[in-house]
């Protein structure tokens, strides 16, 4: 299973008994609603370190698809994801020369 180093913030909710927030993961833009520490204050596209370690994260309580989130929180994906690839862009755009390399070798091969 993939694991995330760090996760933007998409949104955040406050209630008497805990503090919960959306986020999407900088490695692998894996979408996850966390339960965050009481004594942690977060805004929205907040960079936080995640992992069992974090001193921001309590619990993990699950991962989502785009379809669970509202309008807001996605229109708070597209920022976040634009902030992702434009920090690593070089990784990004290497990703990319290497996929279309290998799209043109198999059309190529479709057709011998």
């Amino acid at each position: 299973m993939k694991n995330e180093n760090f996760g933007l913030v998409l949104s955040t909710k406050e209630s008497d008994d805990k503090k919960t927030a959306r986020i999407i993961g900088t490695d692998f833009f894996i979408l996850m609603d966390l339960d965050l520490n009481d004594d942690v204050d977060v805004k929205v596209q907040d960079k936080i370190p995640l992992g069992k370690d974090s001193v921001f994260v309590k619990q993990e309580r699950a991962h989502l698809s785009y379809d669970d989130l509202s309008k807001d929180q996605e229109f708070e994906t597209e920022k976040a994801v634009y902030s992702i690839v434009t920090a690593n862009e070089l990784k990004y755009v290497k990703f990319f020369n290497e996929q279309s390399k290998q799209a043109s070798k198999l059309h190529f091969l479709d057709g011998i």
